[in-house]
C-alpha cells in the first residue's frame, strides 16, 4: 500500500516555501555529513579504481527479504552488473558488497557474501569493494548507480546521482 508520504506526494498539497527550503537544507546536512545507516564505517577518503567515469552497483545481504517482497530475485543482480557493463564499457565498475555481508560472509546461507559475492565475476572494469566504509564516500566518486531496493539508492537520489532501480524500494519514480 502507499505510504503516508507517497500520499502526500500525489495528493494536492503544496508545501510553502519555507518548508520547501528546510527540506533542502536538512538533504544537503545529511550529505555532508555522511549520515547513514552505517554511520560506524570509515569517512576517510579513498578512490577506487582509476578512470574519471565510475558507476556504483550496491549489492545485497543475501536473502535479503526486501528483494524479494518488491518482486524481485537473485538474477535481478546478474542483470544489473551485465547492464551496467554495457551501458558504461569505459567506466570503473564499482560494486559494494553489503556491510552485513562483509561481517558475516555466511549469513542466510551465503557461500560468499551477498549477492555478488556468490557471483563469479571476471571483466576488467569490475572492482569489488569489500572494505567497511561509508557509502557517501563511494557516492561522491560515481556518476550512476545500480540498486535492486537498496537504501543507498535513495541516499544516492539526495547526492544528485542518476538511480537506476532493478526492485522496488519505497523511492522508485520519485526522482
Amino acid at each position: 500500500l502507499p505510504s503516508r508520504l507517497e500520499q502526500m506526494i500525489n495528493s494536492d498539497i503544496v508545501l510553502e516555501d519555507d518548508k520547501v527550503v528546510r527540506s533542502n537544507q536538512l538533504i544537503k546536512t545529511i550529505v555532508e555529513n555522511k549520515v547513514t545507516k552505517y554511520n560506524y564505517q570509515s569517512i576517510e577518503s579513498k578512490v577506487y579504481g582509476n578512470r574519471d567515469s565510475k558507476v556504483l552497483i550496491v549489492d545485497q545481504a543475501y536473502g535479503d527479504y526486501s528483494v524479494y517482497k518488491s518482486g524481485a530475485s537473485e538474477e535481478v543482480f546478474y542483470q544489473m552488473i551485465n547492464d551496467a557493463i554495457a551501458e558504461n564499457p569505459e567506466s570503473d565498475i564499482l560494486v559494494k558488497i553489503h556491510p552485513d555481508m562483509i561481517v558475516n560472509p555466511n549469513r542466510a546461507g551465503a557461500k560468499n557474501g551477498g549477492d555478488f559475492g556468490n557471483m563469479q565475476i571476471n571483466h576488467p572494469n569490475v572492482i569489488i569493494i569489500k572494505d567497511e566504509i561509508n557509502p557517501y564516500v563511494i557516492i561522491e566518486q560515481v556518476q550512476s548507480i545500480y540498486v535492486c531496493t537498496s537504501q543507498l539508492g535513495f541516499e544516492g537520489l539526495m547526492s544528485g546521482k542518476k538511480v537506476y532501480c532493478y526492485g522496488v524500494p519505497f523511492y522508485t519514480g520519485w526522482g
